[in-house]
């Protein structure tokens, strides 16, 4: 009987196998003795649900619609809903549509979902040029007029102290939005 081995003469690989001529008197073959890799281990990671916010280590996460291609952020604020009632979104796309923006150009951020954003993490982490807020909510209650544009730094901001909810009705909200989004978005 003839014994291969794969491997190098290693006498501690044959240790816990039993003697070689014990096994020759029981198999007339050849035997092969093929050192075996340990197992890979693979821990099991957290899955990554599409559509939810992946946090950042050292960074705030903002939950957003769209892609902000063009660094546009709109806030809103809606208490039932992730971002917005299909019936505003409808409005806003058409409202989008107007200054030559669709909704991968933007992030649209329900602020009412996410109350503890500030102006601040709110620029470093969308790093947006304009910013268009609709709807009374915290970031914007205190020190900045409403239907008038700012610059803070880099980035323009207006916001409309009324709802899209309310803008659709309102041929007034209307023409107060739109004449301020030709100056912002010049066309």
């Amino acid at each position: 009987m003839n014994i291969i081995s794969t491997a190098k003469s290693d006498k501690s690989m044959f240790e816990h196998l039993p003697s070689m001529e014990f096994l020759s008197s029981f198999i007339d073959e050849e035997i092969y003795v093929i050192k075996e890799k340990p197992p890979i281990i693979i821990q099991p990671q957290k899955p990554i649900i599409m559509g939810e916010p992946v946090p950042v280590y050292g960074s705030f996460v903002i939950d957003f619609m769209g892609d902000n291609l063009k660094k546009v952020v709109v806030l809103v604020d809606y208490e039932n809903e992730r971002y917005i009632p299909a019936n505003d979104k409808a409005l806003l796309l058409k409202i989008l549509e107007a200054v030559r923006l669709d909704l991968p150009d933007i992030a649209l951020v329900n602020l009412h979902k996410q109350s503890d954003i500030t102006l601040e993490n709110l620029t470093q982490e969308l790093k947006p040029v304009k910013i268009v807020g609709f709807g009374m909510n915290s970031l914007f209650t205190s020190g900045f007029p409403s239907e008038k544009i700012q610059r803070i730094n880099e980035t323009q901001i207006i916001y409309f102290p009324y709802s899209l909810t309310a803008v659709s009705d309102n041929i007034e909200f209307k023409k107060v939005i739109w004449r301020n989004l030709k100056i912002l978005f010049p066309l």
